[in-house]
């Protein structure tokens, strides 16, 4: 069963490892859109959700990772219609991007709306 902890735990450390590997990888690992910009926006956002998932509240965590998990669902679904987000990318967004930004979006909404604090 997901937490809001468990998803901000093991989806930070993914997002940390993606955008780390992808900084030092060059412009595409697996497919996966790999700038510069985007990989800092991974790892800013695994830092954060690590935060949320080990040492914010819970009121926090439940905040920061509905805020995260609706701006991914966001991105994945503007990435189906324009997968350059509108000039933010300028190789745009592979389909696994845009897998994995929805997937990231679904699991956390789910997650966030169900709360099991305690992980």
């Amino acid at each position: 069963m997901i937490s809001v902890r468990v998803y901000d735990r093991w989806g930070g450390a993914g997002l940390v490892a993606l955008g780390a590997v992808g900084s030092f990888a060059g412009l595409a690992v697996l497919t996966l859109n790999s700038e510069t910009i985007h990989d800092l926006i991974h790892f800013a956002a695994g830092v954060l959700l690590l935060w949320a998932g080990w040492r914010a509240t819970d009121g926090q965590a439940l905040v920061w990772t509905r805020v995260l998990a609706a701006v991914f669902l966001v991105l994945g679904l503007a990435a189906l219609v324009e997968p350059e987000l509108f000039g933010l990318f300028t190789f745009g967004l592979s389909r696994l991007d845009t897998l994995l930004h929805l997937l990231y979006g679904v699991i956390g909404l789910w997650g966030a709306w169900r709360p099991v604090l305690p992980g």
